[in-house]
């Protein structure tokens, strides 16, 4: 599990990073790019420093903060963990400008600035009350009364606080007020005269008076007059009202083809000038950015082109890919109108949930798919699918991973007897052929002989049998795994119960003599520790002090006897036991002049 550390800005701390292991391992720092997960190696000068595993970070300064990862390496292997750092710094704020003055309808911006860390929230208000607003522009595109009032910045984390407050003030501008106006109530009728004025009743001068028809800006032409009586009021006169008639269009009686071009034409064959055109799609008006080209061909003829998507071929390539690489791949549409969605599939899917994939826009017609860190499970078909008002297009792509071995765990059982037999298999259930599989125990090659069989299962596996186990095949067994991607490799410890082996002993061929002092050892060579080694005299415990049982060692018990007597002479037994087995050898003392 990693850590969480908060510190001050300008204190000096140590990240630490502990790791034993032989042999010894190097210990590398690095920092994740925020907002990614792509890290970069820690950047080590004169205010930050590694000493051995430890980070040692001097003056610290809030761009300090961040996730950092430590890994640790040896020729066997490698661990790593990861460190969240937070350099603190009190919160300030200010806003820019203090006080502005701002005209009807002109636009004003207050910025606020602010320093410190962490940062959390930011939030404005006006008179006390929230704006629910979290950038740090505030802007007001055109100012009104209401915009008048004292404007305050909020910036906020989980320890403190810090506000800045500004002024906004209206100016002596006034934007013009126009009395409402219309047509009258009766129905007007073609080639009627019709008439209506646009007073300006407040409002600073200069006054520019305009009229718009269909929200665009007319003059006197076309049967239309416009006349200004004076400085606040102008007047609108149609001469002759006309309504517009369209010439019947039709897109033709056969089925349009996906990926086809089509064109219409709509012509207003009557109508006063000037007539505004515009299509709709179901019901709903629509433009040239949806996807559809509109073009006014003139004063009373408008154009619907519809261009299918066109996407240009991409490929990941025809070499795979080693695992931990890096692919990525552009979708960019040649042909096709605005606006174009771009949706990326897997093997005919969704694109399931992926840290390390990562779709990105380049403009409106190129769409990127990134593969940060490939695994094998990223192998498959990618399709882009592109798609607009006209239709959609796709492409896919094939990438190809080469897949390093993935070894199924084995084991051994937990306590093995001597002499019994033990067999695991090796097996590689992932990865691309050819395999090449090895045995090594104790970190060395392992030789087949008669005590120990090696062999090959198919492509994928390989059993290692031991028909007889001694205390010499205890140890790590390790199985690797070879192709082209890498060498992967998985190991199981084989405890063997050896049971004790006492070394054969006796008093000698001749008959000891009364009143000779004789020793004799038992020593057990070979055998689990602990030993219980026990002396017997024919087969009952010794309780005679005259016979002197002395410990040497883990593996050996000496029997003395300083003067023999005929009472001496018998069966002497060793029994040597451990949690395997217990054993027993057996001498006979002779003695001359036997009571």
């Amino acid at each position: 599990m990693g850590s969480i550390f908060r510190r001050p800005s300008n204190s000096s701390f140590a990240l630490f990073c502990q790791a034993q292991a032989f042999p010894v391992p190097i210990t590398r720092w690095y920092k994740y790019i925020e907002g990614t997960t792509r890290k970069q190696a820690v950047v080590l000068n004169d205010r930050v420093k590694q000493v051995s595993g430890t980070l040692i970070i001097k003056d610290a300064v809030v761009d300090d903060s961040g996730k950092y990862l430590c890994v640790v390496n040896n020729s066997v292997g490698g661990e790593s963990v990861e460190t969240v750092l937070t350099v603190t710094a009190p919160l300030a704020a200010k806003i820019e400008p203090r006080t502005q003055t701002v005209d009807f309808g002109r636009p004003a911006v207050f910025t606020c600035k602010f320093s410190g860390n962490p940062i959390k929230t930011v939030s404005w208000t006006k008179d006390g009350k929230s704006l629910g607003h979290s950038d740090a522009v505030l802007r007001i595109e055109s100012v009104k009364k209401e915009d008048k009032g004292m404007y305050q910045c909020f910036i906020r984390n989980d320890q403190e606080s810090a506000q800045a407050s500004a002024e906004l003030k209206l100016g002596g501008r006034f934007l013009p007020q126009i009395l409402p106006f219309d047509f009258g109530s009766d129905t007007i009728f073609a080639k009627d005269m019709v008439t209506s004025s646009c007073t300006v009743n407040k409002g600073d001068f200069p006054i520019d008076i305009y009229w718009k028809f269909n929200e665009r800006r007319i003059a006197s032409e076309g049967g239309i007059t416009i006349s200004r009586t004076n400085q606040r009021m102008s007047v609108l006169t149609i001469e002759s009202v006309l309504l517009p008639m369209i010439f019947p269009f039709d897109f033709g009686e056969d089925p349009v083809d996906t990926l086809d071009t089509v064109s219409i034409n709509c012509v207003v064959s009557k109508g006063d000038l000037p007539i505004k055109i515009v299509w709709l799609m179901d019901g709903e008006r629509i433009s040239s950015n949806d996807g559809i080209t509109i073009s006014k061909m003139g004063p009373k003829m408008s154009t619907l082109y519809i261009e299918s998507i066109l996407i240009l071929p991409f490929e990941f390539g025809e070499e795979p890919l080693d695992e931990s690489d890096m692919a990525t791949v552009q979708c960019a549409i040649t042909k096709g109108d605005l606006p174009v969605t771009f949706n990326w599939l897997f093997k005919g899917a969704e694109l399931p949930p992926d840290e390390s994939i990562v779709m990105s826009k380049n403009g409106q017609r190129i769409s990127v798919l990134t593969i940060e860190t490939i695994r094998a499970f990223h192998a498959g078909f990618y399709t882009c699918v592109a798609i607009n008002r006209a239709g959609q297009s796709n492409h896919s792509s094939e990438l190809k991973v080469i897949a390093p071995p993935v070894i199924n765990p084995f084991h051994f059982e937990s306590e093995v007897d001597s002499e019994e037999s033990v067999q695991v298999t090796c097996h590689v259930s992932k990865g691309d052929l050819p395999l090449e599989i090895i045995w090594k125990f104790n970190n060395r090659p392992l030789r087949i002989s008669s005590n120990v069989e090696i062999t090959s299962i198919g492509k994928r596996s390989s059993s290692l049998n031991i028909p007889s186990v001694s205390a010499n095949h205890s140890g790590v067994y390790t199985c690797f795994a070879k192709n082209i991607a890498g060498v992967r490799n998985q190991s199981a410890e084989l405890f063997v119960n050896v049971p004790p082996k006492i070394f054969p002993f006796s008093f000698g061929d001749e008959p000891m003599n009364y009143g000779d002092s004789v020793s004799i050892q038992c020593n057990v060579p070979s055998g689990d520790l602990p030993i219980g080694i026990r002396w017997y005299f024919n087969g009952a415990t010794i309780n005679d002090p005259s016979v002197v049982v002395t410990n040497v060692g883990k593996r050996s018990k000496v029997l003395t006897i300083d003067s023999v007597t005929g009472w001496h002479a018998g069966n002497y037994s060793c029994e040597a036991s451990n949690k395997p087995e217990v054993v027993h050898f057996t001498a006979e003392l002779f003695v001359n002049g036997k009571v």
